[in-house]
Formats: C-alpha cells, structure tokens, sequence
C-alpha cells in the first residue's frame, strides 16, 4: 500500500477555464509547489524522470458546461512546475473514447499552444501501439492493454476531474483511469461490473501521483452534463489514488463506504477509505467541503414527453438511456413534442406495462426482445445492444423526429450546439 498522506489546498483562483492568461497558471503552479513540498521530494518525481500527466478529456469542447474535462489551467501549471524542478519531459494524454479519437479531442480541447508554453507535449493514447499487463488479483480482466505512452515513462501522474457519475457515483483518479483503456475495451463491463472493472485497471498501473482538480467541479447529471460548481477551488493530491479518491468524495460529500469502486480497491489492500488511517495537510476539510448534488440514473417520470418505464434493465442500458433524454433535453428537443414512451430492460409474460402513446420505443437488447408482445398500432423503434452506446438512442431519435444536430461521427456537432454553447456561457456569466 502507497503512503496514505493526501494534501488538501483551497486557493481562489483567478479568471476562468475558457477565458484565462497565464496569471492564474502561475497562481496554480504556485498552489502545487506547497503540495510538492507537503508530500516530499522521495515520493515525488527525480530530476531527469520522463512524465506522462493523464487528464480528463472525455468531450473536450463540450456545450453544456465548463467542468466536464481537467482544468487546462491545471494541466499547464502541472507542466511548468514538473520542467521547472528538473522533468525531462512531461508528455500529456487520455483517450476520450466514444469514437472519438485522442487527436480530435486535443483539437477541441485547443490546448496545444498553451502546454507548448507551459512544457508539455500531447500524445494519443488511441494508436494500435499497446503493450499488455497482466492483472494480479483479478476480478474481470486478467489483462489490460495499456497505451505505448506510459510505457516509456519514469513517473505516471492521474489528474481527474471532481465531479459525480452516473454509474459510480463519483469520477475521481481511480476512475479517470478508465481513459488508458482502447474503444474495443471501453464499453466491455460498462454496467454495474464496471465498479470492479476500473479496480482491474488499476491494478495494472497504479499511478505515481494522483492531483484531483475541483478549482471549477460538476455535480448532478454528470459526468457530462451536470451542473458547474464554479469557483470551488479545490485541489487533492496524494500517491494513494484510494486514499486521494476516499477524501474528495469526503469533500463532495460521500462515504467512501458506500462507493462500489472504493469499496472494492480497498478490500484489495490499495488504500484506507477512513480518515483515522489517511494523514491530511494542507487546509482542513471542514474549509473545503462541499456537498454535491447526486446523479440520477432513472429516467422515470423526468421528463413529461417521454414515459420511461424500467423493466428488467443492467445499469449500463439505464446509464445510456439517462445521457441521451439529458442530451436532447438541454438541447430543447423534448420540449414541444407528442408523448412517447420508452421501455427500458426486459419483462415477464403477462407483465407488459400499459402504453398509452403511440410512438414506442425499446431501449437494450432485454426490451427489443419483447417488440412481438407490442401491438402493431404502435409505431416501434427500437435501439438494440447488450450495452447500447450513450449515444445510440440519440443518434436514431434526432433520425425519427429530425432537426439535425448530427453528423454522422462521435462528438462532431453541428452549429445548434455551439449556440447552446453560447447560451451557457452567458448564463453562467463566463
């Protein structure tokens, strides 16, 4: 087990993560040389060490909020400081997965020149270049292939978002992790075993150092479209990602107990969840905390147009369901249309919930298997799969109902979302 010391900072920082100079990079650089200093040169990277700093960039660029991805602010300040004391190099990348490719994501990330600036170089995780792990104590995956980039690294440090999940209730360093694993592996377990999935990968490369950035977090609908707590402030750190991942769900306001993930790396001997075993510096977490708002994962009686009902369902069907109605929500889809229901999971014999709308659709492989046992006046569409994409049922809806909004790859939207953008951005005064 890595040494239970986590560093907790709250530092107002100025500026934003869209509009922002390099006052507030050095204002963070700052905030991460006392947290450098705390943990103690031993635990932290030599001087000539290769660095490879691993991000949230799961929809960089996205529309509907500011927080979804690390702080470019943070990534940079990491860069600077990391060349500064000495790193050789300090490469940085994530794999966002979804189809969308590492080089598309940097691209809407539009951080290239500042790391540039700042040290840092980006690299894709999404090359066939991959070098294999074997996994000790395995409960999924006896292996994991893990990106070319960390193979040729002295030092591996996690820099996640704070913010909750859908599936996991929080997305902290333990389940950043889940960007070193490729498209084909991505939505392998991706239901409710992917609590025990994330611990495998883990297991396979623990990182060195992991920084939790909360300057600007999300809660609720999360982890991509969620609400913006602005001006958190808040950095964790720490080389236990347990014991790190254990305090800011502290500061969220969650019992690590109670989080499958943390649950399971701890039965694993990774780190300590309670804070009789977890050494704090920096700033108490009585100055910090925060409760957050949870994540819903029903999509029951959400939104007046559509009538969910929740059979037999995995989680990873409800998961996907839940994404897309919120997609299509905050883009203004649901609002002025006739009543449709959707069947999510399977259902016994003599079970069938009754319809009351004409159009109908089944959501998941479990529910496609009953579209016999649904009258022919109906109007069935249905959106198959074990462990459908998030963005299936939004892809064969804007199909039916129209309005564009989609062209034809992962994450590539057209001009009505960037006007949601805008919308956004002058809502939450940025």
């Amino acid at each position: 087990m890595k040494d239970a010391t986590v560093f907790i900072a709250k530092q107002t920082i100025q500026e934003s993560p869209i509009a922002f100079s390099d006052t507030s990079v050095r204002e963070l650089a700052s905030v991460l040389a006392g947290m450098f200093d705390s943990l103690g040169g031993a635990l932290l990277p030599a001087k000539g060490s290769k660095v490879l700093v691993k991000p949230n960039l799961v929809r960089p660029g996205l529309s509907y909020g500011p927080a979804v991805t690390t702080d470019p602010r943070v990534v940079a300040a990491l860069c600077g400081l990391l060349r500064d004391q000495g790193a050789k190099s300090v490469c940085v990348g994530d794999d966002p997965g979804w189809g969308l490719t590492s080089t598309q994501a940097y691209q809407d990330w539009g951080q290239s020149g500042l790391l540039a600036r700042w040290g840092g170089t980006l690299v894709p995780f999404d090359t066939p270049d991959r070098f294999t792990v074997k996994v000790r104590r395995n409960r999924l995956l006896p292996e994991v292939a893990l990106p070319a980039a960390l193979a040729d690294v002295d030092f591996f440090i996690n820099v996640p978002k704070m913010k909750t999940h859908m599936l996991t209730g929080v997305s902290l360093g333990i389940k950043n992790l889940h960007g070193l694993v490729g498209d084909d592996s991505r939505l392998c377990f991706h239901r409710g075993d992917i609590e025990c999935k994330l611990v495998d990968i883990l297991c396979a490369r623990i990182p060195d150092l992991t920084v939790v950035d909360g300057i600007w977090a999300l809660e609720g609908q999360a982890p991509l479209y969620g609400d913006v707590i602005r001006d958190m402030n808040v950095l964790v750190g720490g080389v236990n990602p347990v014991a790190v991942d254990a305090v800011s769900a502290m500061i969220m306001g969650f019992d690590p107990h109670q989080l499958t993930h943390l649950r399971e790396a701890h039965a694993r001997g990774l780190g300590p969840l309670s804070l009789a075993h977890i050494k704090l510096l920096g700033d108490s977490m009585e100055h910090v905390m925060h409760p957050f708002r949870r994540a819903l994962l029903s999509s029951v009686a959400v939104y007046k147009t559509v009538e969910v009902v929740e059979g037999g369902a995995d989680l990873g069907v409800l998961s996907a369901l839940r994404h897309a109605l919120d997609r299509l929500s905050l883009e203004g889809r649901l609002d002025d249309m006739n009543p449709v229901t959707v069947l999510v999971g399977g259902f016994l014999p003599g079970q069938l919930p009754r319809i009351g709308t004409k159009e109908v659709w089944l959501m998941g492989d479990a529910a496609v298997g009953i579209q016999q046992r649904i009258r022919p006046e109906h109007e069935l569409h249905l959106v198959p799969g074990d462990a459908p994409h998030i963005f299936d049922f939004y892809k064969e809806f804007v199909r039916v109902h129209g309005g564009g909004g989609w062209m034809g790859e992962w994450g590539r939207e057209e001009e009505s979302v960037q006007r949601s953008d805008d919308r956004t951005r002058e809502e939450s005064g940025i």
